[in-house]
């Protein structure tokens, strides 16, 4: 039988453990625990202004897996840097999105759809609703929106995007299938309750260090636009354009011909990578539907509104959410 000694040992070997486990338990309730809104950002977007609605974009960095490599690789993604991340955290993407008081947002590297439509119905309401364009390869690109503010109408996807590159022109490690596969996807949306309705149309060019095909792909767009302009002229341009390195602004011969403006001119920070930011998301609007654009209403959410780099919280909200904040601005229905 053991001593007495050796029995208070013991138990007290026990509670050591159990307590070291409460605080490791505590410790990751912590980590994952959502910043307030004062956190990630001097503040959270106001509520839109009666007969206003506000329209966002928003690159969930490949929902639902964020940078956890088991979960990438089921989708196809082979090779994988970051060994033994966290899963995207429904509950922190949940609260971003909420802070963003948006009634239409544009998605973009959705890999699971179904879990994607689900979260949305969870989290945010039945109200909350996901289209998205199933063409291309596994990272989708979608809308997800209040089908109480709006309805969605006629839907098109636009595959020329990625097929109508002529492969000589780029170098083949730009025009991987992974990479070059993703479409541009338009839905006609109609403001509930006025009269206001318009196009929009969310895109993903390519990343990397590809500046050809990005030039060539917002070629191929500008085409598409101006397809979809004879329908409806109010027309509104969202996503990650992805316009890095030395060509910065690829898309600026589009805007030459003053058909279109940037929406979210004031942005400047909307993504940290690995130690450097920079603003690769926007919002274009058709010289159409600028006069629809509430003036000085651009925000970026997340912690980008701090700076890129500068918000103590950026580790944990890549970690959790994305690389990328949410873009938005808002419009007023008017009569057109």
């Amino acid at each position: 039988m053991r001593s007495v000694k050796t029995r208070i040992r013991a138990f007290v070997a026990v509670l050591g453990i159990a307590a070291l486990a409460t605080v490791l338990v505590a410790g990751a309730c912590i980590a994952w625990k959502a910043p307030s809104a004062g956190e990630w950002r001097g503040q959270a977007a106001s509520a839109a202004p009666p007969g206003t609605i506000r329209v966002a974009t928003f690159n969930i960095r490949m929902f639902p897996c964020n940078t956890n490599c088991e979960c990438k690789q089921s989708f196809g993604f082979e090779h994988c840097l970051d060994k033994g991340q966290p899963r995207t955290n429904l509950e922190m993407l949940a609260g971003v999105i909420r802070e963003m008081k948006a009634d239409l947002i544009a998605v973009n590297e959705i890999l699971d759809p179904d879990a994607f439509s689900a979260f949305a119905t969870e989290k945010l309401g039945p109200d909350w609703q996901f289209i998205y364009a199933a063409e291309g390869g596994s990272q989708k690109v979608g809308f997800l929106y209040n089908s109480s503010v709006v309805t969605a109408g006629t839907k098109q996807v636009f595959k020329e995007i990625y097929t109508g590159l002529v492969r000589k022109d780029h170098p083949p490690q730009c025009l991987g299938m992974r990479s070059a596969l993703r479409p541009a996807f338009a839905c006609h949306f109609l403001v509930n309750g006025t009269k206001f309705d318009f196009q929009a149309v969310v895109l993903h060019l390519k990343s990397g260090p590809c500046p050809s095909v990005r030039k060539a792909q917002w070629k191929l767009m500008e085409k598409v636009v101006d397809r979809l302009a004879q329908k409806d002229p109010d027309v509104i341009v969202l996503g990650d354009f992805n316009d890095i390195g030395t060509e910065s602004k690829d898309f600026t011969e589009f805007r030459r011909n003053k058909k279109y403006s940037v929406a979210t001119e004031t942005v400047s920070c909307t993504h940290y990578g690995r130690g450097s930011g920079a603003t690769l998301d926007y919002i274009l609007v058709s010289s159409s539907a600028h006069k629809h654009v509430v003036k000085g209403s651009a925000l970026v959410g997340g912690p980008c509104a701090t700076g890129c780099g500068k918000n103590p919280h950026w580790k944990r909200y890549r970690n959790a959410v994305s690389d990328h904040c949410p873009v938005s601005v808002q419009l007023r229905p008017m009569a057109d």
